[in-house]
């Protein structure tokens, strides 16, 4: 079992690698961004969950896990629109693959949230 001190001791390591990140190494925001949310993935899930909420968590798994679905799908969609026009440069195909992308990171960032809840699910059981 993951003991408190654990989970923080990884939030502070997390936190001080973002913070190296953004100084000056490029190229390493997005790792730095991520390792932010894991640290407050890592903090959030620091106690366990009361008899009455494994529904309340089961109910927010599925919604979560639906709304990742369906960003990641409305991501592939909209990065196939803008693969499959004739000209790569015009200002929709632009627009399409930036909204498709912004979409899939949407959707990424939704996934912390159902691995939490799933999480919360499990050790309720």
């Amino acid at each position: 079992m993951i003991r408190p001190a654990l989970r923080l001791l990884c939030a502070v390591a997390s936190l001080a690698l973002s913070g190296l990140a953004t100084l000056g190494f490029d190229g390493w925001q997005l790792p730095a961004i991520a390792a932010l949310l894991f640290a407050v993935a890592a903090i959030a899930g620091g106690r366990a969950p009361k008899t009455a909420e494994p529904e309340r968590a089961m109910e927010n798994f599925h919604r979560f896990r639906l709304a990742s679905l369906l960003c990641f799908t409305t991501a592939v969609a909209l990065l196939m629109v803008a693969s499959l026009q004739s000209n790569h440069n015009s200002d929709f195909v632009q627009s399409a693959a930036s909204l498709g992308a912004a979409f899939w990171l949407v959707a990424f960032g939704l996934l912390l949230f159902v691995v939490y809840f799933r999480t919360q699910v499990r050790a309720a059981e």
